[in-house]
């Protein structure tokens, strides 16, 4: 049947539908149709909240057969080609031995719960927010996975399609973040979000710039449903935080006492042990200059002069201290610093010795604090969600201009030469794209002349053939000479395997 006529029964079906409701009675006219959109993902549960998919769709168990006739009619809807963004392929991770990493929270859903990630990214769950497939709240603890991809090797490792088919146009995903969000409970029971309290999630973004739409994966079909287009905010929680930081990371570094050494000038002053009093354990310390400033007690007028008053003020976590000497006429300052006696210097080299580590810890801890923030992202890109599953903030790679190719790759001889089993990805890290070529799509093997690229093919066993950045160069192929023919590129093997996503990301920054 041709998209037309399939059109057209829809459309027949639905006045049908409508003219039947117009003839029941009052009680049963309780299915409000005011505008339908083809749902984002395959188990769609309430609303989205999203200006372009706000529209109720609500039944009534007394409309049953009516609900019938309203679903076939749904099923044979198409969606206007400037709403959904969709494809054919299936999540199919490349690697057999890893994949990219999940997180997982456990959390109360009476009490609700907001997670946060080392990339800054934040989900927020509010209370009573998680039911099962009746609508009814769950009560057991619920485990919340989470996955993010940001570099060029989450997405490769990933296997989830990047290719969009759009009014018969194709071409690939840039995205801007993506993420998994699931919930299960121990049981194994179903969870689904409540329509009326969604979730928040606010995903870290290491790209800048609006252009980049929401949209939603049908992880069944393949195919990416667009929700909206969001321009990306400021991370304020790491603006303040590092502000707070550097507030905390104030401390001087603890001096080493010292111990009395006859012929140096020193002064005997009693100091107040109220208001100094980590000088209560020690007795008869002497002072001499603290090694910064102007030092008088080298001077002869000094010592000449009727002081009135001497104040000491203890500096950070050492033992200098800022002595104010005041006299009628006279006020000046200098740093001052106990020194001890042979049985005192024991005591306070104690305490030094306390003070170090705990400078030191601090330190430590105030430097692991600011890597962490730095490592997070400076934008966040936010949404409410209704449903569980794939999400993505993406634009259209556009290339300024194309040469095609009816590729082949030469792997060597031994390589099993099964193809079906091998994986072939251009990559484009100026775009931050990742373009996968199926052996399916080889004979449609494109790229932009004018970008660097690399190729990277994951054989079985999970062993890499390559093309490097610098080999891709050298090949020298241009539109001219080489477009819409035949080319087979001799990939390079690597040593041994790939075991992790760190592992894909340093081998991709090496070739």
């Amino acid at each position: 049947m041709s998209s037309k006529n399939i059109t057209q029964l829809g459309y027949l079906l639905f006045r049908w539908v409508f003219t039947i409701k117009q003839l029941l009675p009052r009680s049963m006219k309780r299915i409000i149709i005011s505008s339908y959109r083809k749902p984002p993902i395959h188990r769609l549960r309430g609303t989205f909240h999203f200006s372009n998919l706000n529209k109720k769709v609500m039944f009534s168990t007394r409309t049953f057969l009516m609900g019938i006739l309203v679903a076939l009619a749904l099923s044979l809807y198409q969606c206007s080609p400037s709403n959904p963004v969709s494809q054919t392929e299936t999540i199919r991770p490349p690697f057999s031995s890893f994949s990219v990493p999940v997180q997982e929270h456990q959390v109360d859903p009476k009490v609700g719960a907001t997670l946060e990630f080392e990339t800054g990214s934040r989900i927020t769950i509010g209370s009573n927010s998680l039911v099962d497939a009746e609508g009814n709240t769950i009560t057991a603890p619920v485990t919340i996975a989470f996955r993010e991809f940001h570099t060029l090797a989450d997405v490769l490792a990933s296997g989830i399609p990047m290719r969009y088919d759009s009014a018969g146009a194709e071409g690939h995903m840039v995205t801007a973040g993506m993420f998994e969000l699931q919930a299960t409970t121990a049981s194994g029971q179903e969870v689904f979000i409540d329509a009326d309290h969604p979730v928040d999630v606010q995903l870290a973004s290491f790209q800048e710039g609006p252009q980049y739409n929401t949209y939603c994966l049908n992880e069944e079909k393949g195919e990416w449903q667009y929700l909206e287009t969001t321009a990306p905010s400021k991370n304020e929680a790491k603006i303040v935080a590092l502000d707070t930081l550097a507030k905390r990371d104030t401390l001087v570094a603890p001096k080493a006492p010292i111990a009395f050494a006859k012929g140096t000038p020193v002064l005997d002053l009693k100091p107040n042990y109220e208001r100094l009093p980590e000088l209560k354990p020690f007795h008869g310390v002497v002072w001499q200059h603290g090694g910064e400033g102007p030092n008088y007690l080298e001077t002869e007028w000094f010592y000449e002069l009727p002081w009135a008053n001497v104040d000491l003020e203890r500096q950070g976590q050492d033992f200098t201290y800022k002595a104010t000497f005041k006299s009628k006429d006279t006020t000046l300052t200098m740093v001052l610093q106990p020194v001890f006696s042979e049985a005192d210097y024991e005591k306070a080299l104690t305490r030094f010795e306390t003070l170090e580590t705990a400078y030191s810890s601090n330190k430590e801890a105030i430097r692991g604090e600011r890597s962490r923030l730095e490592n997070q992202a400076d934008l966040m890109r936010s949404m409410q969600v209704s449903n569980f599953g794939f999400y993505n903030y993406d634009r259209i790679y556009k290339q300024k201009s194309t040469v095609h190719l009816a590729a082949n790759f030469d792997f060597g001889k031994h390589v099993d030469p099964d193809i079906s089993k091998i994986n072939v990805f251009l990559v484009v890290e100026s775009a931050n794209a990742v373009i996968n070529f199926p052996t399916s799509q080889w004979s449609l093997f494109n790229f932009d002349p004018n970008e660097e690229h690399k190729i990277l093919a994951v054989l079985p066993g999970d062993k890499i053939a390559y093309l490097s950045a610098r080999d891709f160069r050298a090949l020298s192929i241009n539109k001219a000479q080489h477009d819409n023919t035949d080319y087979t590129f001799k990939m390079n093997l690597a040593d041994g395997a790939i075991s992790s996503v760190d592992d894909l990301q340093q081998f991709l920054d090496q070739i």
